[in-house]
């Protein structure tokens, strides 16, 4: 798989990453090497160190941490120091993937659970997040996906118009009804949104994963 362009790096000090994610959890290491040849005047490439930023993953049943591993390098000939760059990140700064991602927002707005039950049901599985920590995801990831829900919510005006205008309806609201439902499900077990940035997550979210749900794709892998 290709990398970004590895970028020289001045000698400044290094950022000290924070406290480790549980370490009884499987660690999937991706190592992004510069290669051995200097880019400025081919010389060869010696390892100095190098970094690691891990990141806790969830995938079906379980939860993982990728570690992702920066090797630091100095070319032997002009002293040039070299590490490929970290891949873009779903939530900057942060440390959790997409996948997580994916399922604190379907686990919230699909399958009822507010995020304090998420939080006890992780904990149970020896991992800490705490609910303040899983909101700010959920308002981060939502703010991302922002731009697909309003594209959507395009292409279903644009639809329902067609549908008036050649006369297209439905004999009855069975669609309607079964899109609405989830809303109330979870509207019972929150009582309310907390806040209008809340109320706007919640819209962004239930038009994402209803479409999924509508067109029968699973919301948790199509948002992954």
């Amino acid at each position: 798989e290709d990398h970004a362009k590895p970028v020289v790096k001045s000698k400044t000090p290094r950022q000290h990453s924070s406290k480790p994610l549980p370490d009884h959890r499987d660690r999937h290491d991706e190592v992004l090497s510069p290669g051995d040849d200097c880019g400025r005047c081919d010389g060869h490439l010696k390892t100095l160190g190098k970094d690691v930023t891990e990141e806790l993953e969830y995938v079906p049943g379980r939860f993982v941490v990728n570690r992702i591993i920066q090797p630091r390098k100095a070319c032997t000939c002009c002293e040039a120091i070299v590490q490929s760059p970290l891949p873009s990140r779903s939530i900057e700064p942060g440390r959790p993937g997409p996948g997580l991602l994916a399922h604190v927002l379907v686990s919230k707005y699909a399958d009822h659970l507010p995020l304090y039950r998420q939080s006890q049901i992780y904990a149970h599985d020896g991992v800490d997040l705490d609910r303040s920590t899983m909101s700010d995801w959920v308002g981060r990831a939502t703010a991302l996906l922002e731009p697909l829900a309003d594209l959507i919510g395009r292409m279903a005006r644009q639809r329902r118009i067609h549908i008036l205008r050649y006369g297209l309806v439905d004999v009855d609201n069975n669609t309607a009804g079964r899109a609405v439902k989830p809303v109330a499900i979870g509207r019972k077990n929150w009582m309310f949104a907390g806040s209008q940035g809340g109320g706007k997550a919640m819209a962004i979210a239930y038009t994402l994963i209803e479409t999924a749900k509508l067109n029968n794709v699973d919301p948790q892998a199509w948002l992954t």
